[in-house]
């Protein structure tokens, strides 16, 4: 259990190492730059070209092997995932640069008929993994009914990146990046709700749960605003970079809550069936056998 722990604890550092470094790279750009670009997305055409694709798509590794604390945060974490390695492999279209080192403009398409094309089957491939070695550890084990609601979900969104890289690819390449994105961020919305949920559930007394709903209303703010400066006026787009910069921020602090909350268990049914155990334990002060639980400690 101890090295269970460890892992998720390393592979939840983890997200959030690679969100700084991706900051990192987008931050020192601009400095060498003296300026900013409109958006997180056209770095891609900068200095910071590597880190940009690179850390999206070890962050979509990450989402889609994080196992989550319900079927639906589960399989949503596993949209979003592959939704990250999508935004990478489909740029956005080359911005003029404000200033600094760029790459060379080039036709992109041969590189995401490509890149796309290998996504779409190392995403098959992980379906068909996560199916066979589920049903060999868990030959019972069913997902809940919201859990199989998305995974209906996650396969339309499959079987739709599928459809567009094999019948419109030109409009892959055009909106693939945006839509993907889009897509991705809407489905954190989603866990995290899931999680405020979930919290308030299993633990009614719960300050995660109130955090958790912060976070969410914050997105869906944020979420919109984007929109609004996408469609607005000519120039609107400079906010875009900032509204992007909010989402990544609260991404990490909804990560950072969970990872708070869940330090010591990787699931938060394992974090409350262990405080439940503890208090119930001989020696337990009454008032928390009547249900303030005392906290855990951290396992090492």
């Amino acid at each position: 259990m101890a090295t269970e722990r460890e892992t998720y604890r390393y592979l939840r550092l983890a997200t959030i190492v690679l969100l700084v470094m991706l900051a990192a790279a987008v931050v020192g750009q601009a400095v060498a730059a003296g300026c900013w670009q409109t958006s997180i997305s056209a770095y891609y055409w900068t200095a910071a070209h590597g880190i940009v694709v690179g850390s999206l798509c070890a962050l979509g590794a990450c989402l889609v092997v994080y196992r989550g604390s319900s079927d639906t945060e589960d399989v949503v974490l596993g949209i979003s995932g592959y939704l990250a390695f999508v935004v990478a492999m489909v740029p956005v279209r080359p911005e003029p640069l404000c200033g600094g080192p760029g790459l060379p403009v080039w036709d992109v398409s041969a590189s995401v008929r490509n890149d796309v094309g290998a996504v779409l089957v190392a995403a098959a491939l992980t379906e068909l993994l996560t199916y066979l070695i589920g049903r060999r550890a868990h030959p019972r084990r069913e997902l809940d009914g919201p859990g199989r609601f998305w995974r209906w979900v996650k396969w339309a969104v499959l079987v739709a990146v599928a459809a567009a890289y094999v019948l419109a690819p030109e409009q892959l390449e055009r909106h693939g990046h945006y839509g993907a994105a889009l897509l991705m961020f809407a489905g954190i919305v989603v866990v995290v709700v899931a999680n405020a949920f979930s919290s308030r559930r299993e633990e009614p007394s719960s300050r995660f749960s109130t955090a958790y709903w912060v976070v969410a209303a914050s997105m869906v703010l944020t979420l919109v605003v984007e929109l609004v400066l996408r469609q607005g006026e000519r120039g609107a787009e400079r906010g875009v970079i900032v509204v992007e910069a909010l989402l990544v921020l609260e991404f990490a602090a909804f990560w950072a809550v969970q990872t708070v909350e869940l330090w010591g268990y990787p699931t938060r049914t394992e974090r409350v069936r262990s405080r439940r155990a503890e208090a119930l334990a001989p020696g337990t002060p009454a008032a928390d056998r009547a249900g303030h639980l005392t906290p855990a400690p951290h396992g090492g």
